[in-house]
């Protein structure tokens, strides 16, 4: 049984061959979900992707703050107090979605609340879903 020292110098050698060989550590690990015949179908349109106007393409984007994910720590110099202020128990979500296209955004929303329920009231003309200015 080799002992700690032996483990120690094993594995840069092992490194140093593959480095000789020309062999590469990658991680290339793909879903086995690609071969079935269905999803391969589905792909078909990469080879008509350069037929796409990218001017007419729009793609809907969604992103979030949280008050929760307040730091709580901080840094500061050795023998001084690190004062910040968060609000106590009023944990708020804040969700901003717009529509990207390649040379400006359209029609940006905020709304304070969880994506889902953005998408559910922003088609009613509700409170949430109304553009920002």
């Amino acid at each position: 049984m080799p002992n700690r020292c032996t483990k120690f110098l094993i594995v840069p050698a092992v490194w140093r061959f593959y480095k000789h060989e020309g062999i590469t550590f990658k991680k290339s690990l793909h879903a086995s979900e690609q071969d079935r015949p269905d999803v391969a179908r589905r792909r078909q349109w990469k080879k008509y992707q350069h037929r796409l106007d990218p001017r007419r393409l729009v793609f809907i984007d969604e992103t979030w703050a949280k008050t929760n994910m307040t730091r709580r720590g901080g840094r500061s110099r050795r023998g001084t107090r690190l004062v910040a202020k968060a609000p106590r128990r009023r944990w708020r979500t804040l969700t901003f979605l717009a529509a990207l296209r390649c040379d400006r955004i359209e029609a940006p929303c905020d709304s304070k609340g969880a994506p889902i329920i953005v998408l559910r009231t922003a088609g009613r003309g509700g409170r949430s879903g109304q553009p920002s200015t």
